[in-house]
């Protein structure tokens, strides 16, 4: 039975060459039901990839669970993560890095099928090619090396071998901020039809509110490590209630020129704190514009929890409730 990939109080830390220890992930939880989509968005250096790469085990977190249908995922080791792993793949944000430049494509694609002993010489081979052009490209350029490639064929590549596995879920890390506009714009509809297709959960890693308001029904906001609102993608934006959401989605143009011209924008104060040394309390209340306004003296030494707003929406924001 399928229950879904469920992260609870999920924490990774970091050694410095100093010896401090940077919280990079710091109790993150959230839910993906087979078949959703969930989006963690935030600036750079939030925590958002690195909670992506835990729950892909490519990083060892420091505590929480991962489950994926029922299945502690975190008590797996060596070969016991194989079967698991058939159900979870990630794609990468730089789809060449990510490709052996040696190997040709049809190799790349075939590569999970051999490390998982699945079907005869002949079976994967077949079956790499049908991936291939499942993504958009055609048999013919199965042989090439990946350099000949645009950095748009690449992806589909990287999506072809994230897939073969016939997968459940995919982590999708910034998997369209390295292309032009339009290429990206073909890779968040090849995204949007292959998960139509096959059913696909997504997380999907992005600092692109449009990408993810286009292909992801549930949004998670992080901040410095901690998700301080979540819900219905649609709700979220359309009523933000934590002030750093309202800032992120205030930077976002509305196509009507009238519009733009009369949105006011959020201008946050001051920079992002140091991971090294966060502030107290709640990270975001040195640049909060309501803390300036009617801050409680808990936002500068208690750290709010994430609360329930209803059985959708969460929020880390005492003052954000009391303005409803």
């Amino acid at each position: 039975m399928n229950e879904g990939l469920s992260v609870r109080q999920l924490v990774k830390s970091f050694a410095t060459r100093h010896g401090q220890r940077v919280r990079a992930v710091d109790g993150v939880s959230f839910e993906l039901p087979p078949g959703g989509a969930l989006a963690l968005v935030g600036e750079s250096g939030c925590g958002k990839s690195t909670t992506a790469r835990c729950v892909a085990r490519l990083e060892e977190a420091d505590s929480g669970s991962i489950r994926l249908d029922g299945t502690e995922w975190r008590a797996k080791h060596g070969r016991a993560l194989l079967p698991l792993r058939r159900k979870l793949q990630m794609v990468f944000q730089d789809p060449y890095s990510s490709l052996d430049p040696r190997m040709r494509v049809l190799d790349l694609v075939e590569e999970p099928l051999r490390i998982h002993g699945i079907g005869t010489a002949r079976e994967r081979r077949l079956r790499a090619l049908e991936w291939i052009e499942a993504v958009g490209l055609s048999a013919e350029q199965a042989l090439r090396l990946p350099h000949e490639f645009s950095g748009g064929q690449r992806q589909r590549i990287g999506i072809a071998r994230a897939l073969i596995l016939e997968p459940e879920y995919l982590l999708l890390d910034e998997p369209v901020s390295a292309l032009d506009v339009s290429i990206a714009a073909q890779i968040v509809n090849l995204l949007a039809d292959l998960r139509q297709r096959f059913h696909l959960g997504y997380l999907f890693i992005s600092h692109d509110l449009g990408v993810v308001r286009t292909l992801c029904e549930s949004v998670a906001v992080m901040y410095l490590g901690r998700i301080v609102e979540s819900g219905p993608t649609a709700q979220v934006f359309r009523t933000p209630r934590h002030p750093y959401t309202r800032a992120l989605l205030s930077a976002i143009p509305p196509v009507d020129p009238v519009r733009a011209r009369a949105q006011e924008r959020t201008v946050l104060r001051g920079d992002p704190p140091s991971p090294l040394a966060p502030p107290g309390g709640c990270a975001f209340h040195p640049r909060c514009a309501l803390f300036a306004q009617q801050g409680d003296a808990a936002c500068r030494t208690q750290p709010p929890p994430l609360v329930p707003l209803s059985s959708e929406r969460h929020l880390a924001c005492p003052p954000g409730m009391a303005q409803g």
